[in-house]
């Protein structure tokens, strides 16, 4: 089975630090949801997304990793909240269509 460090490896050096900051960063955010690593090698086109690394709770991809030459990708799976998050974001109060100034009783 590969690990994560394994996959970072074989990452080109030119955004190798990127994708570390990523994973780092959803580690940090989630600390308690399951890496899974994508045993996927470098794909053939540079225009194809190459997988690294999902984060899953209770089961179900929250967060996937992945790389091109010159960037990395953060993607989100469809359908899925900040429950795993240490610190889930704070609900914004909801926004008015009208301000203040104008709203009439």
């Amino acid at each position: 089975m590969t690990t994560v460090a394994e996959q970072v490896r074989k990452v080109p050096s030119a955004v190798r630090p990127t994708l570390q900051a990523a994973i780092r960063m959803v580690r940090e955010i989630a600390p308690g949801a399951e890496e899974i690593v994508y045993a996927m090698e470098a794909p053939r086109s540079n225009r194809m997304v190459w997988k690294h690394v999902r984060f899953a709770a209770e089961g179900k991809n929250v967060v996937g990793i992945g790389t091109l030459p010159d960037h990395v990708n953060i993607w989100f799976y469809r359908g899925r909240d900040s429950s795993i998050c240490a610190h889930p974001p704070t609900p914004s109060a909801p926004s008015s269509s009208r301000s203040p100034a104008t709203h009439s009783n």
